[in-house]
């Protein structure tokens, strides 16, 4: 329940006499797979944005009664104005988080392996040269092709939603060169090996490896854990919190940084979104955010509503 402050749901049911049914999976692909069959039961999903605007496309979101969401004047017009890319105008989702992608490391071993690696950098993926002296530690990338061919272009001075033959051929060239010193490929478990020292490299999401890091601190066995944003850029993710067109709640509220709700949300919680270290350097932009969001629910009578939320974790990309 890393995604969600502890506590939170069970506030929210004793509030409002919801019982909440909380799933969690690792890629936008199950998630998407789920909506599209349709009669999901989920009353409120998180999508990352990319793949939330196909679905847009598939009717798979209802249209937010705008009425009812009187905080979103609280949405910081920069976020907004990258959001409309997926959805114009916010007409079917709203922001709950926002990251990274890059390089998460243990900072004993990495030193141990090369004490002069560059840390900063995708080189220490994508060099050859480079990822050779962390095999024996452990290298981990994500289980998400899109983020990782990205990543890889981005490297390469590349654009990096490119999809031309001539750029896919060049990340796929960089891809195999690197294979052979690769120990997994996974979009979770990687922040426990992470914390506990299995691996000492990984190819991760600014939030997790934070999580990573914080556990590692908790643990106090000599694991040190850092983030970096690559000097040659980033993919940023963007995670939407939208309602299926078949759902059972019809009453929704929202609401943003200002209220008790979001500050709930927020106590306890690592979110890589309130943290500036996350923000990639040309969207840095202050130590102030009003961006925040947290969802709640008014059921209709009677009190044994059921309601399910379910979110991914795969971010979107973007340039």
């Amino acid at each position: 329940m890393d995604y969600i402050a502890p506590g939170l749901v069970q506030g929210f049911e004793k509030e409002y006499g919801i019982k909440v049914n909380y799933d969690a999976f690792d890629s936008n692909e199950v998630l998407e797979t789920k909506l599209l069959t349709g009669n999901t039961g989920y009353d409120i999903v998180v999508p990352s944005a990319s793949f939330m605007a196909r679905q847009i496309k598939a009717g798979v979101f209802q249209k937010l009664d705008k009425s009812l969401l009187p905080n979103l004047k609280n949405v910081d017009p920069f976020f907004a104005k990258q959001l409309d890319l997926f959805d114009p105008g916010l007409e079917h989702a709203v922001n709950y988080f926002w990251g990274t992608s890059g390089v998460g490391y243990n900072v004993e071993k990495i030193r141990a392996a090369m004490p002069d690696a560059p840390v900063d950098s995708f080189r220490m993926f994508y060099d050859p040269a480079v990822i050779r002296n962390f095999k024996s530690c452990g290298v981990s990338m994500l289980d998400a092709p899109d983020e990782v061919v990205n990543t890889v272009l981005i490297f390469l001075g590349r654009t990096a939603n490119s999809e031309t033959p001539e750029d896919l051929a060049a990340a796929e060239k960089v891809l195999m060169s690197i294979r052979p010193y690769i120990r997994s490929v996974n979009s979770a478990k990687y922040i426990e090996d992470l914390a506990n020292g299995e691996i000492c490299l990984a190819l991760g999401w600014s939030g997790d490896v934070l999580q990573a890091a914080s556990r590692a601190k908790d643990a106090a066995k000599g694991n040190t854990v850092k983030y970096n944003i690559p000097k040659e850029g980033a993919v940023a993710f963007f995670d939407m919190l939208a309602i299926p067109a078949m759902l059972r709640i019809r009453a929704m509220r929202t609401c943003l940084s200002t209220t008790c709700c979001a500050r709930k949300l927020l106590h306890g919680t690592r979110a890589p979104c309130t943290m500036p270290s996350a923000m990639p350097p040309r969207i840095r932009r202050s130590s102030h955010w009003s961006t925040m969001i947290a969802a709640s629910f008014r059921p209709p009578r009677p009190r044994s509503t059921s309601c399910r939320t379910c979110r991914a974790r795969r971010p979107t990309r973007a340039s």
